[in-house]
Protein backbone atom coordinates (compact mmCIF):
# COMPACT_ATOMS: atom_id res chain seq x y z
CA UNK A 1 0.00 0.00 0.00
CA UNK A 2 2.74 2.33 0.75
CA UNK A 3 3.98 1.64 -2.76
CA UNK A 4 0.53 2.43 -4.12
CA UNK A 5 0.42 5.69 -2.30
CA UNK A 6 3.85 6.62 -3.53
CA UNK A 7 2.79 5.69 -7.03
CA UNK A 8 -0.40 7.68 -6.60
CA UNK A 9 1.59 10.66 -5.31
CA UNK A 10 3.97 10.43 -8.29
CA UNK A 11 1.04 10.16 -10.73
CA UNK A 12 -0.76 13.08 -9.07
CA UNK A 13 2.41 15.15 -9.11
CA UNK A 14 2.96 14.29 -12.81
CA UNK A 15 -0.68 15.18 -13.57
CA UNK A 16 -0.25 18.45 -11.70
CA UNK A 17 2.94 19.18 -13.65
CA UNK A 18 1.20 18.21 -16.88
CA UNK A 19 -1.79 20.40 -16.00
CA UNK A 20 0.54 23.30 -15.20
CA UNK A 21 2.42 22.71 -18.48
CA UNK A 22 -0.88 22.61 -20.39
CA UNK A 23 -2.01 25.83 -18.64
CA UNK A 24 1.31 27.47 -19.56
CA UNK A 25 0.92 26.30 -23.17
CA UNK A 26 -2.65 27.62 -23.26
CA UNK A 27 -1.52 30.96 -21.85
CA UNK A 28 1.35 31.20 -24.36
CA UNK A 29 -0.98 30.17 -27.20
CA UNK A 30 -3.57 32.74 -26.08
CA UNK A 31 -0.85 35.44 -25.90
CA UNK A 32 0.40 34.48 -29.35
CA UNK A 33 -3.13 34.59 -30.75
CA UNK A 34 -3.60 37.98 -29.11
CA UNK A 35 -0.41 39.17 -30.79
CA UNK A 36 -1.56 37.74 -34.10
CA UNK A 37 -4.93 39.46 -33.64
CA UNK A 38 -3.17 42.75 -32.98
CA UNK A 39 -1.04 42.30 -36.10
CA UNK A 40 -4.18 41.54 -38.12
CA UNK A 41 -5.78 44.68 -36.75
CA UNK A 42 -2.72 46.68 -37.81
CA UNK A 43 -2.81 45.07 -41.23
CA UNK A 44 -6.53 45.82 -41.48
CA UNK A 45 -5.84 49.47 -40.60
CA UNK A 46 -3.16 49.62 -43.27
CA UNK A 47 -5.53 48.12 -45.81
CA UNK A 48 -8.10 50.73 -44.84
CA UNK A 49 -5.50 53.44 -45.41
CA UNK A 50 -4.58 51.91 -48.75
CA UNK A 51 -8.27 51.76 -49.68
CA UNK A 52 -8.63 55.44 -48.80
CA UNK A 53 -5.61 56.31 -50.90
CA UNK A 54 -6.97 54.32 -53.81
CA UNK A 55 -10.24 56.17 -53.40
CA UNK A 56 -8.40 59.48 -53.54
CA UNK A 57 -6.46 58.34 -56.60
CA UNK A 58 -9.72 57.26 -58.25
CA UNK A 59 -11.18 60.70 -57.55
CA UNK A 60 -8.11 62.35 -59.02
CA UNK A 61 -8.36 60.19 -62.13
CA UNK A 62 -12.04 61.02 -62.48
CA UNK A 63 -11.23 64.71 -62.16
CA UNK A 64 -8.38 64.36 -64.64
CA UNK A 65 -10.62 62.56 -67.12
CA UNK A 66 -13.19 65.34 -66.84
CA UNK A 67 -10.46 67.94 -67.39
CA UNK A 68 -9.21 66.04 -70.44
CA UNK A 69 -12.73 65.85 -71.88
CA UNK A 70 -13.13 69.61 -71.39
CA UNK A 71 -9.75 70.21 -73.03
CA UNK A 72 -10.80 68.09 -76.03
CA UNK A 73 -14.03 70.06 -76.36
CA UNK A 74 -12.10 73.34 -76.22
CA UNK A 75 -9.55 72.10 -78.73
CA UNK A 76 -12.30 71.04 -81.11
CA UNK A 77 -13.93 74.45 -80.85
CA UNK A 78 -10.56 76.13 -81.40
CA UNK A 79 -9.95 74.01 -84.47
CA UNK A 80 -13.02 75.61 -86.04
CA UNK A 81 -11.84 79.07 -85.06
CA UNK A 82 -8.36 78.40 -86.42
CA UNK A 83 -9.90 77.18 -89.68
CA UNK A 84 -11.92 80.39 -89.94
CA UNK A 85 -8.84 82.51 -89.23
CA UNK A 86 -6.86 80.58 -91.85
CA UNK A 87 -9.61 81.15 -94.41
CA UNK A 88 -9.69 84.85 -93.47
CA UNK A 89 -5.92 85.14 -93.85
CA UNK A 90 -6.11 83.43 -97.25
CA UNK A 91 -8.78 85.93 -98.30
CA UNK A 92 -6.69 88.86 -97.06
CA UNK A 93 -3.68 87.41 -98.88
CA UNK A 94 -5.63 87.32 -102.15
CA UNK A 95 -6.86 90.89 -101.66
CA UNK A 96 -3.34 92.06 -100.78
CA UNK A 97 -1.93 90.46 -103.93
CA UNK A 98 -4.63 92.15 -106.04
CA UNK A 99 -3.92 95.47 -104.32
CA UNK A 100 -0.20 95.08 -104.91
CA UNK A 101 -0.82 94.33 -108.60
CA UNK A 102 -3.10 97.37 -108.90
CA UNK A 103 -0.57 99.63 -107.15
CA UNK A 104 2.25 98.27 -109.35
CA UNK A 105 0.18 99.02 -112.45
CA UNK A 106 -0.63 102.52 -111.20
CA UNK A 107 3.04 103.23 -110.38
CA UNK A 108 4.04 102.06 -113.84
CA UNK A 109 1.46 104.40 -115.36
CA UNK A 110 2.63 107.31 -113.19
CA UNK A 111 6.28 106.60 -114.06
CA UNK A 112 5.40 106.48 -117.72
CA UNK A 113 3.57 109.79 -117.45
CA UNK A 114 6.40 111.32 -115.42
CA UNK A 115 8.99 110.15 -117.96
CA UNK A 116 6.93 111.68 -120.69
CA UNK A 117 6.56 114.93 -118.73
CA UNK A 118 10.25 115.06 -117.84
CA UNK A 119 11.16 114.32 -121.41
CA UNK A 120 8.87 117.12 -122.61
CA UNK A 121 10.26 119.51 -119.95
CA UNK A 122 13.81 118.54 -120.86
CA UNK A 123 13.11 119.34 -124.47
CA UNK A 124 11.62 122.74 -123.51
CA UNK A 125 14.54 123.58 -121.22
CA UNK A 126 17.01 122.56 -123.89
CA UNK A 127 15.13 124.71 -126.42
CA UNK A 128 15.08 127.66 -124.04
CA UNK A 129 18.77 127.32 -123.28
CA UNK A 130 19.56 127.16 -126.98
CA UNK A 131 17.95 130.58 -127.59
Amino acid sequence: MAGDQELLAVVERRFAELAASIDDSRRETRERFDQVDQRFEQVDQRFDQVDQRFGQVDQRFDSLEADIRQAHVRIESLEGVVQQVAEGVAGVDERLERFQAEVRDEFQKVRGELRQSYSHLHQRITALEAQ
